[in-house]
């Protein structure tokens, strides 16, 4: 599976008012088998101030969406972005089947 990367818009309510929305562009990925830094500069190409990135990962493909994560936070984007939120979930195919494992991170620019 190749590492998918959408940016689309969303609305959400601005910090003063809650009334009001504002339209703001996420940066959905989709982790695959790509390499890791490749993915990371696709993403870093795309960002810009105050936009949420959200990495998404399935499988075996986990531990490259955590890395891909902290090279944003760590190095990359180094206090101008944060993690907002981490789940973790399973997803099971209907009757008989193995569960897996899924991962969704969100990070947030500063």
């Amino acid at each position: 599976m190749e590492t998918e990367i959408k940016v689309v818009a969303t609305t959400a309510p601005t910090q003063q008012s809650t009334a009001t929305t504002t339209t703001q562009h996420d940066i959905l990925v989709n982790i695959g088998f790509d390499p890791i830094m490749k993915i990371a500069i696709d993403i870093l190409e795309k960002f810009s101030k105050n936009q949420r990135i959200i990495c998404t990962a399935r499988g075996d493909n986990i531990p490259n969406a955590v890395a891909v994560a902290n090279i944003l936070v760590e190095n990359m984007l180094k206090n101008n972005v944060r993690i907002q939120n981490i789940t973790v979930d399973s997803e099971a195919p209907p009757g008989i089947g193995k569960m897996t494992s899924t991962i969704k991170i969100i990070l947030v620019g500063i």
